[in-house]
């Protein structure tokens, strides 16, 4: 684990994880009750490489509340990661679809933030 400290707030980095399904071995970015491949309930958090590519960006100007105020504008993509699952998260500005990315977990506050930076 890595951090981070910035003049405005301390960030800790962590490797993402995310469900899987220990019946169908299928992966989910979110937190189902159940796996939609086949209905089992055995999900536990796993380790995941991180590893995709950009399938969309966009970069937000308009912010839900004061927390996302202080950070406009950003920049959200769309991720397919090697697993198979697509996951959302925040990007370096200058990404581009197509390109190779790394997904890794900050801590930015409370809030548990996935960030894509450009695989070297």
């Amino acid at each position: 684990m890595t951090t981070a400290t910035t003049a405005t707030t301390a960030t800790t980095t962590t490797p993402l994880a995310l469900l899987q399904c220990r019946s169908c071995m299928a992966w989910w970015s979110l937190h189902p009750y159940a796996c939609r491949h086949c209905g089992g309930h055995d999900l536990v958090l796993r380790p995941v490489s991180g590893i995709g590519r950009v399938k969309a960006i966009t970069t937000i100007s308009r912010a839900p509340d004061a927390f996302w105020r202080q950070r406009l504008p950003y920049t959200v993509a769309l991720v397919a990661l090697q697993e198979g699952v697509t996951v959302m998260g925040h990007a370096d500005g200058d990404l581009q679809v197509g390109q190779q990315v790394r997904a890794s977990q900050h801590l930015s506050g409370q809030h548990p933030l996935v960030r894509f930076s450009p695989v070297a």
